[in-house]
């Protein structure tokens, strides 16, 4: 089985990490669903963009501690990790838990977006 969905991914978060909003919607199915743990779905790519943008706000990203990423079939990607912040209000370096699911479309944009995070560390004092 080929890495390519697992390249994209990384690709693409790698474009996140350093706020190029506009490279990282090229990744994206036109009408993607974005879901952040049981939060409303978004859809589309701005919808995901805007989410993120607003959420650097509160937090940089730093380095990621990834535990494992698998590809599973032919159109999805598991991505399990510490993913590791500066909180903006205070400096602090804190981690997050969070395992990612990708879900491709036949063209290999990504359509569905699942994000389960315990985000606990960034609104604790």
């Amino acid at each position: 089985m080929s890495n390519a969905l697992l390249e994209k991914v990384e690709t693409m978060v790698g474009a996140l990490t350093a706020n190029d909003w506009e490279r990282a919607k090229t990744f994206y199915a036109a009408d993607m669903l974005y879901r952040v743990g049981s939060g409303e779905p978004m859809y589309g790519p701005q919808a995901a963009v805007d989410f993120l943008s607003n959420f650097y706000q509160t937090v940089t990203p730093a380095d990621h501690e990834l535990r494992g990423a698998w590809q599973m079939d032919d159109r999805t990607v598991v991505v399990e990790m510490d993913a590791r912040y500066n909180r903006v209000a205070d400096g602090k370096k804190i981690s997050v838990a969070c395992c990612d699911v990708y879900r491709f479309n036949e063209a290999g944009l990504i359509a569905e977006w699942r994000v389960y995070p315990d985000i606990t560390p960034v609104f604790q004092a």
